[in-house]
């Protein structure tokens, strides 16, 4: 396996924590509801970050399963390219591939279009799980929705910008013949 590298802990970890930050400022949930006060702060602190890592790759396979297709076909639509979701994505993987490839240098906008995007659902699903629980809410919680709803955005416009560059890249790859009109 290999190390835990910046883009994943974009991808996995701050999914997690925002999802926790959102729920922590917009209801009114004690910390003991996820850990009890006899474990010592190294197991309380090892504990929480496994529950951070372990929430947010939860919501980043939820983001590649459903939202992505979603996000990911309305930006095709929106950039007028042609072709399909899973195509564009296999073309991407083998063009990151080879060697003296701008598109290599591309991977750490796509880990940041990854990382709003599990940003805003880690927002919505903390909310969700407020609002089925009957926490007490407080009075950020409209303001936590709403700056959910502008980093969803936010995700959106990059990733069309993204797409779009990827789009480019590909119409001069002498190797992707297919994609050039």
């Amino acid at each position: 396996m290999n190390m835990f590298n910046l883009n994943q802990l974009l991808r996995y970890g701050f999914g997690g924590m925002f999802y926790f930050v959102a729920l922590f400022i917009s209801f009114d949930v004690e910390p003991d509801l996820f850990f009890t006060k006899s474990l010592d702060n190294v197991f309380i602190a090892s504990g929480f970050l496994f529950l951070i890592i372990g929430v947010g790759s939860l919501i980043y396979s939820i983001h590649r399963a459903i939202g992505t297709y979603i996000t990911h076909k309305f930006c095709l639509i929106y950039c007028n390219i042609d072709s399909s979701m899973h195509q564009q994505s296999i073309d991407s993987w083998v063009n990151k591939l080879k060697k003296n490839n701008i598109q290599v240098n591309m991977i750490e906008w796509a880990d940041q279009c990854h990382f709003l995007y599990c940003t805003s659902w880690a927002i919505f699903a903390a909310l969700l799980l407020g609002y089925c629980s009957n926490f007490h809410q407080r009075q950020y919680s409209l303001l936590v929705f709403f700056v959910g709803i502008f980093v969803l955005v936010i995700a959106i416009i990059n990733d069309c910008l993204y797409i779009n560059c990827e789009k480019i890249v590909f119409e001069h790859d002498e190797d992707l013949p297919y994609l050039n009109p």
